[in-house]
């Protein structure tokens, strides 16, 4: 079990290491998106950060949460993991507390664009 462990856990950083310019294209993609989309809420937001997850970090989700348990392969396991890409908005005053829906409702949609902008590169 502990060589399978291992072997789960190089090939899935392996696939990190291979995906990574892709993960960053998509940073600055989302990046944007969101900078264009808080525009309307100027008054409000802050600013507007993102971050791909450290490879360690990585390493300890897939640890820490037993994907090896989860998942046959590398590729699955990090498809699975929703925070390889973080955005975070930052909020002065919430004057509008419609902001938050605003967003939830945005994101199948941004996600959905990103992808197929990403597809588009890939191709």
């Amino acid at each position: 079990m502990e060589l399978e462990l291992f072997n789960f856990v190089d090939e899935t950083m392996r696939l990190y290491d291979e995906n990574l310019p892709c993960y960053v294209e998509t940073e600055k993609i989302l990046k944007v998106i969101y900078q264009n989309i808080t525009k309307d809420f100027s008054e409000s937001i802050t600013d507007v950060f993102s971050r791909i997850k450290a490879r360690d970090s990585v390493q300890e989700k897939l640890l820490r949460n037993k994907y090896y348990l989860d998942f046959a392969n590398g590729e699955d396991a990090l498809g699975f993991m929703p925070d390889i890409i973080g955005i975070n908005v930052s909020l002065s005053v919430m004057k509008h507390n419609y902001i938050k829906n605003y967003f939830i409702t945005l994101n199948h949609q941004i996600l959905y664009s990103v992808v197929v902008t990403l597809m588009k590169i890939t191709i």
